[in-house]
Formats: C-alpha cells, structure tokens, sequence
C-alpha cells in the first residue's frame, strides 16, 4: 500500500517527502536528501498513490492510515499533488505534524466546484487508462512518452523541460493505476484543508512560483493563518524545484530545522 525510500539521518524524528503528478519516489531524492538527512533520523521519499512501484492505488482513508502508522508524527514536504497530500495528511491527522512546506499545492475546493472537477479529472483519467502499459518497468512505451511529453508542454510549467532521466522516472508508473490516482487523489476529491491548517498548530511554508498566478493566490489566502508562511520564487512557474533547485532546498532546510526564514 505505502512504498517508499528510507534514508536513515543523523538527526531525530521523521520526514515524509511526496512528489508530484507523473513523477515518483526518485524524483526529489538527490536534491533533497543531502541537505536534509542531517537532520531527521528517517526520511521518506514516497511514491504518491498510484504512482511509480505502488502496485495498487489504495483508497484515501486506508493510505493516510498506513502513513500515519509506518511514520507517526512526522513533517512534511511536498510539491504540487505531493504538496496536496502532505496538506490532506495533515488534515487528516492534525495533531501529528510539527512543520511542513507546500509547495505549489492546492489547499482544496468549496463543495460546490468539486463535481466539476471531479469530472474533469475523470475524463484525464480516461484518457490514461486508454494507454498501453509498458512492458517493464522504466521501458518506453511510445503512446505513454508522447502523453508525459505533453503533460509537461503545459503552459503551467513554463519553460520545463523533461530529459532522459525524467521521462526514465515518469516511466515507473503504470498508466491504469496512474489514472486511478486521479480518480481517488484528484483535486476534486481532497477536502478543503484551510480549517484542519488553521487548528492543527503545525508550522507551514507554502512555495509558489512568481508566474504561477493561482498559486500565487492560493498561498496568499493560507497566508491570512497565523501558522503559515508564504514564500515567492522569482521567474519561476509551477515547478518551482525545477526552476531553482537550490533555493528551494535551503528554504526548506532553513523552515524544517527550526531556524526561520532568511
């Protein structure tokens, strides 16, 4: 149901790291645990559900279960659908989560748009599902590449690009379980987390890019919470960790750690 990649650390307590859409566990792991290793006993690069070597996409309720499980009262990182998890995590279990950063994540709908994006979400997941699955792991599937390739020409992510090594870690998954992903982890199934963040005394960074104008917006309005801080990146779109890895690295590190913002 959870699958991961452990890191033991030299310092103490947990980290639970989640990427984003199409990507997997591998994708963060060399940025991100060199500078944060030293501080957490354990750190857990997640597969999202649905993704990468998680056979099957569990269902939300049993997921967030086996995390809180496997890594109780642990912080949180994540980017966009990562992002969306490590807020719903929190949601779900409020009092377990010291500090989190966010990182172009949204923070949930009001009832009365979820079914319409519960639909569109649906027919994407149609779509997936059509593809053919490749035949191993990491092997090129030219229906499934073409997809990802146009996943990424998405105005959303600027400039990104995908090289050999980003389209090999988007080739982990398996389409079926990655439209199933969609269905029972899309946008329009997550709660709205405003209240859970508000209540949960946890400390968070939201990240947006200076481009990604609704993003930009959803931090601002986290922002209004006491609890929450919302940070900028200049230049940048949605996938602020491609535009300035190292940036974001230090921003995390630094508001992880306990040592505020610089």
């Amino acid at each position: 149901m959870v699958s991961a990649i452990e890191i033991q650390g030299g310092g103490t307590g947990s980290l639970l790291l989640w990427h984003g859409f199409t990507q997997s566990r591998w994708a963060l792991i060399n940025l991100l645990a060199p500078v944060l290793a030293p501080h957490y006993s354990r750190l857990a690069f997640l597969d999202n559900p649905g993704h990468g070597a998680l056979a099957a996409c569990p269902e939300p309720g049993a997921y967030f279960a086996a995390i809180e499980s496997a890594w109780p009262a642990a912080d949180l990182f994540g980017y966009s659908m990562g992002g969306r998890l490590a807020l719903w995590h929190l949601a779900t279990y409020p009092a377990a989560t010291r500090s989190a950063v966010v990182i172009s994540a949204h923070p949930g709908l009001e009832a009365a748009a979820r079914p319409a994006r519960i639909a569109s979400d649906h027919r994407l997941a149609e779509r997936i599902t059509a593809l053919p699955s490749p035949l191993g792991i990491g092997t090129a599937s030219v229906q499934f590449t073409a997809f990802l390739l146009e996943w990424n020409a998405n105005p959303l992510f600027g400039s990104r690009t995908l090289d050999r090594h980003d389209l090999a870690v988007r080739l982990r998954s398996e389409p079926k379980q990655l439209a199933l992903s969609l269905e029972r982890f899309g946008t329009g199934r997550q709660p709205d987390v405003a209240v859970a963040v508000a209540t949960s005394g946890s400390r968070i960074l939201y990240i947006a890019g200076e481009l990604d104008a609704a993003y930009r917006r959803h931090g601002a309005q986290l922002s209004t919470i006491p609890n929450v801080t919302a940070l900028t990146v200049a230049g940048a779109s949605h996938d602020v960790i491609a535009h300035d890895p190292e940036y974001v690295s230090r921003a995390a590190a630094t508001f992880l750690t306990g040592f505020g913002l610089t």
